[in-house]
């Protein structure tokens, strides 16, 4: 068998299957078990910047609709590359949603502002399927 080291502790692997990775069942729980908080640790990071997005929605458009700047997001900390969905109309303007609460960018007397909405019962109808496009 060739020198094979243990994928958690780096220990000599000296018997057993040609294919053995770890030296006992205990590193191999503990490799597996950081693998996985890891991807808890993504997944979690990932919701809160989600929620904190929603939070500053909600706080700059409490009834559902209305405009904003750009950079009055952007300063408390809006996080553009997260959302939970999205919606495009059919003249594909395209509405970014935390939840229930959207955003789309607009150009205002040359002001970068983003229009918060709320979602709509007809847009429950949207259909995407990204091998046929918007249907």
């Amino acid at each position: 068998m060739k020198e094979k080291k243990c994928l958690y502790c780096q220990k000599l692997i000296l018997m057993g299957r040609s294919d053995k990775k770890f030296c006992n069942p205990t590193c191999r729980h503990a490799h597996n078990n950081e693998i996985l908080n890891q991807r808890y640790f993504t997944k979690s990071m990932h919701e809160k910047i989600i929620h904190k997005n929603y939070k500053i929605l909600r706080k700059l458009c409490p009834h559902g609709k209305g405009t904003v700047r750009r950079t009055t997001v952007e300063e408390l900390g809006f996080d553009f590359k997260f959302f939970t969905s999205f919606y495009r109309t059919q003249k594909h303007k395209t509405y970014f949603f935390c939840f229930d609460l959207g955003y789309t960018p607009i150009m205002d007397n040359g002001h970068e502002k983003l229009l918060i909405v709320s979602w709509q019962k007809y847009m429950d109808n949207f259909d995407f399927d990204p091998w046929k496009g918007i249907r």
